[in-house]
């Protein structure tokens, strides 16, 4: 049971289940704001303009930017306020080698402890993520609908890891690939069939309980994702430079 509480968590949708508190809505718009980009790398947060976009007053939003902050989406800086956390080749390369790094790790240990309903978990999120897949033939569109499937397959898949701070650091670690990857589709597409492919490879060596071969594929799977999202963002520019996400 704790394990699915767990899983629910990593897998959070913004809409489901619905906000209980004016804290928690703004907290959930104000995080996909900057995961999507609509505010930007950088940007400075203006709490009045964002209580007008949301229709609610300025003591939610106030509340939610420290939670931010903690998850390294926000800066603080003192008491000027609060700021867009910067992007840049060096930052994206660092969350990608720790992710390969820590996500193997979790998923070797759900493997060593998966059981029969953790079997039926990773195969019933990959049929939800692949029906979405079929609707992208053309072009990989990483919409909310797909983001929030593509977190609960990689959420499935190491759900039967028994450390909940390697689930915690994992789930921290995806949050900040998903901004660089959301603005890196926006400039160059990805095939959906690729990617449902890797998906695949990964779950049949796990489900096979071969922890080797699917440590391998999601490694792959992971590193060959970050060479295109920064060949999209950062192919102009220099190593480390900040990138404004357009």
């Amino acid at each position: 049971m704790m394990r699915q509480a767990h899983l629910k968590a990593v897998a959070m949708d913004p809409e489901d289940p619905k906000p209980t508190t004016l804290a928690e809505s703004a907290y959930r718009r104000l995080r996909e704001d900057v995961l999507c980009g609509v505010i930007k790398p950088g940007e400075k947060i203006r709490i009045d303009q964002l209580a007008e976009r949301y229709q609610m007053g300025t003591s939610p939003i106030r509340e939610c930017m420290s939670r931010l902050a903690a998850e390294g989406l926000l800066v603080a800086e003192g008491q000027r306020g609060y700021w867009v956390a910067l992007v840049s080749r060096e930052d994206f390369r660092d969350i990608t080698d720790l992710r390969v790094s820590l996500e193997t790790q979790a998923l070797a240990l759900s493997i060593d402890h998966g059981d029969i309903a953790w079997e039926s978990e990773v195969v019933a999120s990959f049929h939800r993520l692949s029906r979405i897949d079929k609707h992208l033939p053309e072009r990989f569109d990483l919409g909310s609908d797909w983001e929030r499937e593509n977190r609960a397959y990689h959420a499935a898949l190491i759900s039967r890891c028994p450390s909940k701070w390697l689930l915690r650091f994992t789930s921290t670690l995806y949050d900040q690939s998903e901004r660089y990857r959301r603005g890196s589709i926006a400039k160059q597409p990805i095939p959906g069939t690729i990617v449902q492919r890797a998906h695949k490879s990964i779950m049949d060596a796990a489900l096979g309980r071969d922890k080797d071969k699917a440590c391998a594929a999601l490694a792959k799977h992971i590193e060959t994702a970050a060479r295109q999202v920064e060949k999209n963002l950062f192919s102009r520019i220099g190593p480390g430079e900040p990138q404004d996400g357009q």
